[in-house]
């Protein structure tokens, strides 16, 4: 059963492609369906817009990312449960609760 917080990989649409790519699941909503936000690494950050997820962290291995990324806070999306992929991790300790705060 997935889990807010939880980081999948999902093929999504952001921006002009539509990329497999690691998103982290904000809710769980009725009928089968999660909203989640895309994760990006490229060079894009937008403080405060997107949250910075950051490596020098130390709950950062808890993500199963790679390299430092962040969370983009405009292209989220609801998606059937279904389509998210592969479990890498989830946002945990200091870096979930600041994850948390920065969604209000």
């Amino acid at each position: 059963m997935t889990a807010p917080l939880e980081i999948h990989l999902a093929r999504l649409r952001v921006r002009r492609c539509q990329d497999l790519r690691p998103c982290v699941v904000v809710a769980v909503l009725p009928a089968n369906r999660v909203l989640v936000a895309p994760i990006s690494s490229s060079d894009l950050y937008r403080p405060p817009q997107d949250f910075m997820l950051d490596s020098a962290s130390s709950e950062f291995g808890d993500t199963g990312l790679d390299r430092s990324s962040f969370v983009l806070g405009d292209e989220w999306a609801e998606i059937d449960a279904g389509r998210l992929e592969d479990y890498l991790g989830r946002l945990t300790g200091d870096l979930a609760q600041a994850f948390l705060e920065w969604l209000g």
